[in-house]
């Protein structure tokens, strides 16, 4: 804003500068830290306190099959078959009120054994957690998960032959 005299003449200039280096600095580290949460071998998934996606990292794409999305197009409840729905919303629940949790959850896409088969759904591990902000309030809900459903096909496979033995043990002392 110019400063003017008696004879409207600029006799100096008047104005506020903002030094915005430590804004920058935080969103340099924001962007770091999101980049580094693309190269986790795990999914990541963050969520505010109203279940709305903050971010989600390229493994949480490839674990739950969810298509490419921005961040307001991603429907994070569809990853798991309907009769699932209400158990995952109980979890979120939980986290929104503070709890730190750890669950398997069965999600819609099929695995696929290494020998090509489809073996059914696949199961993740998830753990949960949320993070507070300076008042004690919930801003963010933040969820790694890991596929396990080799080891969940597993068990169930070593669980049927334990089965089976037991069964053809019987059927000789018959």
């Amino acid at each position: 804003m110019p400063l003017r005299n008696q004879d409207n003449e600029v006799i100096g200039i008047n104005g506020v500068l903002t030094n915005i280096t430590a804004v920058k600095r935080v969103d340099a580290n924001i962007k770091r830290f999101y980049k580094f949460l693309d190269i986790v071998p795990a999914a990541v998934l963050i969520l505010d306190s109203m279940g709305r996606v903050i971010f989600a990292n390229e493994d949480w794409f490839k674990i739950t099959d969810h298509p490419r999305a921005s961040r307001d197009d991603i429907n994070w409840i569809d990853i798991v078959p309907p009769d699932v729905q209400p158990f995952l919303m109980e979890k979120f629940r939980e986290v929104a009120g503070g709890k730190e949790i750890t669950f398997q959850l069965k999600i819609k896409r099929q695995y696929v054994n290494a020998a090509g088969e489809v073996l059914g759904p696949a199961w993740v591990m998830v753990k949960a957690l949320a993070e507070t902000n300076e008042d004690g309030g919930i801003e963010r809900c933040v969820t790694t998960a890991m596929d396990i459903s080799h080891q969940k096909y597993a068990e169930n496979m070593h669980r049927t032959r334990l089965e089976e033995a037991l069964e053809a043990k019987r059927q000789q002392e018959k």
